[in-house]
């Protein structure tokens, strides 16, 4: 599941934090939500033990409950909790150097303006590319948002496992400041010697045109706009999460057999976009707000569009997070529902893309 998720927490723990602009954390499988609209959720996070059925009102005790056994065991320096680095994982961590990329504005501004081929404003009220410019060129040059790393600048979840830097079971939390440096160093052109990332593969298989060069130069505009991280703020917490491995198909229906499972009690409801099949027997539709056909000239409402409360968006179910890019050199939406998800969720992007050196496709895997 993919999405921004916004619904309140019930009876579980409930983390207030300076850190994070008051990001609430929730136990059972843990959902994750800001006021903001920038949290990209990955996976079931089902990796998580249940956490502490009480409330926390400082830094400390929010982080303390965030530190499971073993949850930073790095093989470089991990910035500590109590600095401005908010990096977490439960897993090891190895660090890395971005390469020197040329930062002169003229070189910035034109690699903004490339995927909007000509396009006067492509950012709208989030700034003109001048401004959009100077902004990273200080940002790529000065930011250190992992705090001191040595000669590093980067943290990655260490080892591979199972083609990717998670694993099963396995997640890691990048604050939305430290997202944006990743995206930032990769899309001008920076690399990580020793990592491979995917994210560093899409750029260079996509240098300078189509979807995806829109979506990332415009969610740097949007890192530049951003009010919580201004004065070195970190912004909400971004959170990227696997479930363990997945039971088997016999397993799940000799379960529900046993338990008597009733498929009635999992809320299930239709939207019937275009179909005019009209009402199904007990089966709840999906509210208008969330469900309306497409009229002769303007996009209609399904799932995708999101805006209904506490909803999250879920992709297919395919290997990998992310679509067919690799396997079809795709640097556009093609035809394929998970390209678009990955193009209007640049953060997820950004995520299911860096946090894998497979080859040859170097995205996040399904649990």
């Amino acid at each position: 599941a993919w999405g921004a998720v916004n619904r309140p927490c019930s009876s579980f723990c409930i983390i207030r934090s300076s850190l994070t602009k008051s990001v609430h954390l929730c136990g059972f499988k843990m959902s994750l939500f800001t006021g903001l609209r920038t949290l990209a959720l990955l996976g079931v996070v089902s990796a998580l033990p249940d956490l502490p059925d009480d409330e926390c009102n400082d830094d400390n005790c929010a982080l303390r409950l965030l530190q499971i056994p073993n949850l930073i065991q790095a093989k470089q320096p991990v910035p500590a909790t109590s600095t401005s680095g908010v990096y977490l994982s439960n897993k090891a961590s190895m660090a890395f150097k971005w390469t020197a990329v040329p930062t002169s504005l003229r070189r910035i501004k034109r690699k903004l303006r490339e995927p909007f081929e000509g396009k006067e404003n492509p950012f709208g009220h989030l700034g003109s590319v001048d401004d959009v410019a100077a902004w990273l060129k200080t940002f790529i040059e000065n930011d250190k948002p992992f705090g001191d790393l040595g000669n590093k600048d980067v943290l990655v979840p260490w080892p591979e496992q199972d083609d990717d830097q998670l694993g099963h079971g396995g997640w890691v939390a990048y604050s939305r400041r430290q997202l944006c440096h990743i995206t930032a160093k990769s899309f001008f052109g920076a690399e990580t010697p020793g990592y491979n990332s995917g994210l560093r593969r899409l750029m260079k298989m996509c240098p300078r045109k189509g979807d995806f060069r829109k979506a990332f130069a415009s969610l740097l505009a949007a890192c530049s706009a951003d009010p919580t991280l201004a004065n070195g703020g970190q912004g909400p917490i971004l959170l990227t999460a696997k479930a363990n491995v997945a039971p088997s198909v016999q397993e799940v229906k000799d379960k529900a057999t046993a338990e008597s499972v009733q498929m009635s009690s999992a809320g299930l409801r239709v939207c019937d976009y275009d179909t005019g099949a009209g009402p199904l027997e007990n089966v709840d539709p999906v509210p208008a707000e969330g469900c309306q056909p497409r009229p002769y000239d303007a996009p209609g409402v399904d799932f995708m569009i999101g805006g209904l409360k506490g909803q999250a968006t879920q992709d297919i179910s395919a290997s990998w997070f992310g679509g067919y890019l690799f396997d079809a050199g795709a640097c556009g939406l093609g035809g394929g529902q998970d390209e678009r998800l990955s193009v209007y969720f640049p953060e997820v992007t950004v995520l299911a893309y860096f946090l894998s050196q497979s080859h040859p496709f170097p995205q996040l895997r399904q649990p």
